[in-house]
């Protein structure tokens, strides 16, 4: 199967590139769009705003979502009609999307997936609304090329550009699932990239605090991304370390979220689960470490969410987001830190950490809707 996928995406792209695009449908009629975001877990779930967007402006749109195969289940906490679960175009997902279509798309949406604009000739749409491909191979079949911003823009609203810059500056809605039960608090450990893992020392002084507290305490990662546990019951009494609830990538993400919807408070460096947990609503603290703030730094639909991290250090070196380049980008992907003592993590002030646990654990004191806190940065 999976050599018959390839052959067909390659055949796509050829006729793709030869393709002298034109638009299908000029007069179609139809409430249905289709958004292409084969993202990871975190950048599908900052486009828990842009959806908003869409259905406030358009409260009859029916969505249909082609997002990554392994993220399909956690993908319809987004509130869309249909998900395609399908990373790269194929013959038989084009089909399931044309099928759910009902005669066209009225704008299909390529978000951060350049891969899918060959599938667009073969997609009835309108139009096809895009950021510019990064190798500009496909950048003809996008009918609507929308500028990749020139000045720094948070991750959560360049999706908007897409849509009318009205959006921008509107209160933006997430999920807002959130429904805390007693006192209990997640520190997310683990992440794909070793230089967002925490580490044991602030692991056990956030462990320290929470208990001090009286906070019931759940510690996550995803599989392989945490192999200290040995370590950490040597640091911490027996009694604190037997009431921790570790799970340690056993359950898969969308398992996950009656923990985070009912938690208090979460706490961990910038990842994924952290945009999870933001837009599901859940008060969180995120550590930035490499991350830029500028782009990752929050917002005001972050309304429950602290962040903290070290600005302007030379060694976040990298000038792309997702491919496009920008001189006010400056971001951080090594596997290994050049840098001695890491300052993104290392140079973080623990005394600041424990005073935004305390505000954030004050949250859930309040109703939701008298809840207002605007993000922090050190």
């Amino acid at each position: 199967m999976k050599i018959k996928d390839s052959l067909f995406r390659n055949i796509l792209e050829l006729r793709a590139k030869r393709h002298s695009y034109v638009i299908k449908n000029e007069n179609l009629n139809s409430n249905t769009v289709l958004i292409v975001a084969t993202l990871f877990l975190g950048d599908l779930f900052m486009l828990a705003p842009f959806i908003a967007a869409l259905k406030k402006s358009k409260p009859d749109v029916e969505i249909i979502l082609v997002c990554r195969d392994d993220l399909k289940e956690i993908a319809s906490l987004l509130n869309v009609k249909h998900i395609v679960p399908s990373h790269r175009p194929t013959s038989s997902s084009i089909k399931k999307i044309n099928k759910l279509s009902d005669g066209g798309f009225t704008a299909a949406y390529c978000i951060f997936s350049g891969r899918w604009l060959p599938a667009m000739i073969d997609i009835p749409v309108k139009k096809v609304v895009s950021f510019r491909e990064p190798s500009g191979r496909f950048d003809h079949l996008i009918t609507e090329k929308i500028d990749f911003p020139k000045n720094a823009m948070s991750a959560i609203k360049i999706p908007l550009l897409m849509l009318d810059n009205n959006h921008l500056n509107e209160n933006l809605i997430m999920l807002d699932s959130w429904k805390p039960v007693g006192g209990k608090a997640i520190i997310h450990v683990g992440a794909r990239s070793p230089l967002r893992r925490m580490s044991i020392r602030l692991i056990t002084y956030i462990i320290n605090i929470l208990n001090n507290k009286a906070i019931n305490i759940v510690i996550t990662a995803g599989p392989n991304e945490f192999n200290n546990l040995e370590k950490l019951r040597k640091l911490i009494p027996d009694n604190v370390f037997s009431r921790i609830d570790f799970e340690l990538g056993s359950k898969k993400i969308h398992e996950l979220v009656p923990k985070i919807i009912s938690s208090s408070i979460v706490i961990g460096f910038d990842t994924g689960f952290l945009h999870l947990t933001k837009a599901l609503g859940t008060p969180t603290l995120v550590l930035l470490g490499p991350s830029q703030e500028e782009i990752y730094g929050g917002d005001d639909c972050y309304s429950r969410s602290i962040h903290l991290g070290i600005p302007n250090l030379t060694c976040r070196d990298k000038k792309t987001y997702h491919g496009l380049e920008e001189d006010w980008i400056n971001n951080c992907t090594k596997v290994d830190c050049p840098v001695e003592g890491m300052p993104c993590t290392g140079n973080l002030d623990v005394e600041l950490i424990g005073d935004s646990i305390d505000k954030l654990l004050d949250l859930s004191l309040k109703t939701k809707s008298s809840i207002s806190i605007k993000h922090s940065s050190h």
